[in-house]
């Protein structure tokens, strides 16, 4: 049920909830115009036969419906809820909204034109419209504004938050692998010479293996990692050490030193504003998700949502049925 409902990345889009439902002609060109009532809408002419709205707005239901039909309702209910509280957003706030998120998701794009691009592509592969894009900003714009209460950013929220990003980090490499028995076997080979970002990349099961097992730097702090594994990473002092297995839930995983990162000399009052900034926004992005989810499944418990399209209809309770399924 959760699937159904929530495949929302944090900036809201829909990105991999698509069902398949085959697209359907309803009606075949050339559909002659009812005896009574107004003339159906014509899309185009094709050797002089038309072409009825109705067909297209049939086959982009079946084909695309579900998905923006979430979207539409969860844009609703959001606003719904800004009403209740008497709030509201300009399109310079909606504007706002974008230009956060989009420098967010692509950081590593140094100009705004840059960003638009990668924004454009992003957009292009997902078979989504800049319109549908600015109906999701409006959106995250109204929850930001209804989630501010929620939110608070203490000094020692900043201090430990500058500890993160400013304090000494180690970078290790990692193998995880299902059992004990293979953790051994990766421990004896790396005694008997194995290179262990080679091995990485043979044997471990986790993603970092296609970088030969190099993980982000860590920090004592770090949340982004099981706490044993950070914990276990800490404990490393000399570049080119390695830990006996840690057992993490079914998983076994071994690191190795890869280097140490001295701290970097910053000053807590020269950078304070900016990480409270930054801890606020990343606040407020993980209540924003919570509310909507809130507003959701408000929703679904009081059946204050009813398709009434029959279409729509019989693809909900398809992807209802497909998730209890999973």
């Amino acid at each position: 049920m959760r699937q159904v409902w929530m495949c929302v990345m944090w900036a809201g889009v829909v990105f991999g909830c698509n069902e398949a439902f085959p697209p359907v002609r309803s009606a075949s060109p050339g559909t002659p115009t009812p005896a009574s009532g107004p003339a159906p809408a014509v899309m185009a002419y094709v050797g002089g036969q038309p072409i009825y709205m109705s067909e297209l707005n049939d086959l982009l239901v079946r084909s695309y419906g579900l998905p923006m039909a979430y979207q539409l309702i969860a844009s609703e209910l959001v606003i719904q809820a800004a009403e209740a509280k008497g709030i509201t957003v300009t399109d310079r706030e909606v504007q706002e909204e974008h230009d956060r998120t989009v420098t967010e998701m692509f950081s590593q794009a140094d100009r705004s034109e840059q960003r638009e691009q990668l924004l454009n592509e992003l957009l292009r592969q997902r078979n989504m419209s800049y319109r549908q894009w600015q109906m999701v900003m409006r959106r995250n714009a109204l929850l930001r504004k209804l989630v501010e209460p929620r939110v608070t950013v203490t000094p020692e929220d900043v201090a430990k938050e500058f500890a993160v990003q400013y304090g000494q980090k180690i970078q290790v490499r990692h193998i995880q692998v299902t059992s004990l028995a293979a953790a051994d076997d990766v421990r004896k080979q790396l005694k008997d010479g194995a290179d262990f970002a080679e091995l990485a990349r043979r044997v471990s099961v986790n993603p970092s293996a296609a970088e030969g097992g190099l993980l982000p730097p860590i920090g004592r702090d770090s949340t982004n990692l099981p706490p044993a594994i950070v914990e276990a990473a800490m404990s490393l002092k000399q570049v080119g050490q390695i830990t006996d297995p840690i057992q993490v839930d079914t998983a076994f995983h071994i690191l190795k030193l890869e280097k140490i990162i001295e701290p970097q000399n910053v000053k807590l009052d020269d950078v304070k504003d900016k990480l409270t900034q930054n801890l606020r926004n990343r606040r407020l992005r993980i209540e924003s998700q919570k509310l909507l989810q809130e507003l959701i499944q408000a929703a679904k418990d009081g059946k204050s949502i009813q398709y009434a399209d029959p279409v729509l209809k019989a693809q909900f309770q398809a992807a209802l049925e497909q998730a209890k399924q999973q």
